[in-house]
């Protein structure tokens, strides 16, 4: 007998001695993959060893019968592939547990062919190439459903979020609970809408992936980009969003109850935004929400408003004072000490500004109608 017909029988030995132990051999995959690739928690123990077992006795019965991976397997592999990534499992998470597999079964050959031939490891050339075709041909498989799997569930949560937005926008949203509960919203809980200015498109995705998870949505289209949380605090979203463009800005709506609640957010938000790229940063409405109310009746206010504000134009110093006055806690004598003036100096100024413009910043009328013309 040649040495490579040897070599074969003696492989074929070592195939059956692992095909024996297979379900051995598949607890050490399973607990090698779950410790070296620790997203693999998400996966049910039971069918994380299914479907390793069917693969570990897969691959010793083609190296066996020296056949490459069947149709019915290549089909199993890109199935597998669709499932990782509805599971959130990363594909290079996936190819990384395709490793860890393949390399449990080579060592273990490796092990048995040194153990029953003196230390040699010679019967094993004969698998080398075969092993690998496997690796590549099944791994390949899995890669590939699995990006078609993220792009398909991709395309289709980017349009279940137009249609999102789109009943929000029109205030249709009660009539289509539906593409909450799809986006992982429940349609019936407390809702917080925000509008967002300065955020690149290329990074809505990436805020988006990381909402997802937590609680959260971008939606968008070619006039807006609007995020929707739920049990997520506006903090943590607005740290999110700052971490991936410093200079975004978001005007945040108030929290509010069920699908209407939801549409009713958003027009907080809008609100807020408006009120947001006049300061240059993010708020909430609860922040604001006066001046924020003042600016959107803008048009209506700026007959009533002109005068003051062609008064504080032209009087910088009454205009400084009456802005003080108001961050003082309508104190005068904090207002002189952050003014470095005398107390009766900012008195007077005061009284100045009611006799210039009617408005006596001591009562709620006065002062907001004299902090609403200071801003122009």
């Amino acid at each position: 007998m040649c040495n490579a017909q040897k070599n074969h029988l003696q492989l074929a030995a070592l195939l059956e001695q692992v095909t024996d132990s297979s379900s051995t051999l598949t607890n050490l995959v399973v607990s090698r993959i779950r410790s070296e690739v620790p997203h693999y928690s998400v996966v049910p123990l039971p069918s994380h060893r299914e479907a390793v077992g069917r693969q570990v006795v897969g691959i010793l019965a083609g190296l066996r019968e020296h056949r490459t991976p069947s149709a019915s397997q290549i089909s199993d592999a890109r199935d597998l592939g669709r499932q990782r990534a509805t599971q959130g499992i990363a594909l290079g998470d996936v190819i990384e547990a395709y490793h860890v597999a393949y390399r449990e079964i080579w060592n273990e050959l490796l092990k048995l062919a040194r153990t029953e031939n003196a230390g040699h490891s010679e019967p094993l050339l004969a698998a080398v190439a075969l092993l690998w075709n496997w690796f590549h041909r099944l791994s390949a498989a899995v890669a590939e459903a699995h990006s078609d799997e993220l792009r398909t569930t991709s395309t289709t949560r980017a349009v279940i979020q137009r249609e999102f937005l789109e009943a929000l926008a029109t205030g249709n949203a009660p009539l289509h609970p539906g593409l909450a509960t799809v986006l992982g919203f429940d349609p019936d809980a407390p809702f917080q809408v925000a509008c967002l200015e300065g955020l690149p498109r290329h990074l809505i995705t990436n805020l988006d992936k990381e909402l997802a998870d937590s609680g959260g949505a971008v939606l968008y289209d070619d006039e807006r980009t609007v995020v929707v949380l739920q049990n997520h605090p506006a903090s943590d979203f607005l740290q999110s969003m700052h971490a991936l463009a410093a200079s975004a800005i978001a005007g945040i709506g108030h929290v509010r109850t069920g699908m209407s609640g939801a549409a009713e957010s958003l027009k907080d938000a809008q609100l807020a935004l408006d009120r947001a790229s006049r300061l240059g940063r993010s708020i909430t409405l609860a922040d604001d929400w006066l001046m924020a109310a003042l600016d959107d009746s803008a048009g209506h206010l700026t007959p009533l408003l002109q005068h003051g504000t062609e008064v504080a134009a032209s009087n910088d110093r009454l205009a400084e004072t009456v802005r003080a006055f108001a961050t003082s806690g309508f104190s005068l004598s904090v207002c002189a000490r952050e003014l470095r003036v005398h107390p009766n100096t900012v008195k007077y100024r005061l009284d100045r500004w009611r006799d210039l413009t009617g408005w006596d910043v001591h009562t709620v009328d006065g002062l907001v109608a004299s902090l609403r013309c200071l801003e122009g």
